[in-house]
């Protein structure tokens, strides 16, 4: 099983599965090639993050994403109206917020505690967009 999974057949909005609690460094990598060309070939996107399998993360891991945000940034804010991040546990807490301590996002973004209120804030960013 890959470590994410992203699934675009809801476009505009874009899902990002978390699958493992500790991924490797290859694991990241491909996660951040996979985002990359996500953020480059999409517009008008809310991207809806779950992370409750994610319990640890290497701190390499974590600087490396933080420092992927730093770079992608401009990408990002193109491509995004917002990004979401559904995080029911402390442990993805607290990488999250280890990663956002390297780079916070540029971009409107918010945590959410249910893939519920992650889609009506996405909801409201698309149709706020369209109106």
């Amino acid at each position: 099983m890959k470590f994410c999974e992203i699934n675009t057949t809801k476009y505009p909005k874009i899902y990002v599965n978390f699958n493992s609690d500790n991924p490797s460094e290859e694991d990241v990598n491909q996660y951040l090639s996979d985002m990359t060309l996500v953020y480059k070939s999409y517009k008008n996107i809310v991207v809806i993050y779950t992370s409750d399998k994610i319990k640890y993360m290497m701190a390499t891991n974590r600087i490396k994403i933080g420092t992927w945000l730093k770079e992608n940034a401009p990408t990002i804010k193109i491509a995004a109206l917002g990004v979401a991040y559904v995080s029911k546990n402390i442990l993805s807490n607290i990488v999250l917020k280890g990663i956002f301590l390297i780079k916070s996002p540029e971009w409107p973004n918010k945590i959410c505690s249910s893939i519920e209120d992650a889609e009506k804030w996405a909801d409201q960013l698309i149709k706020n967009r369209e109106e």
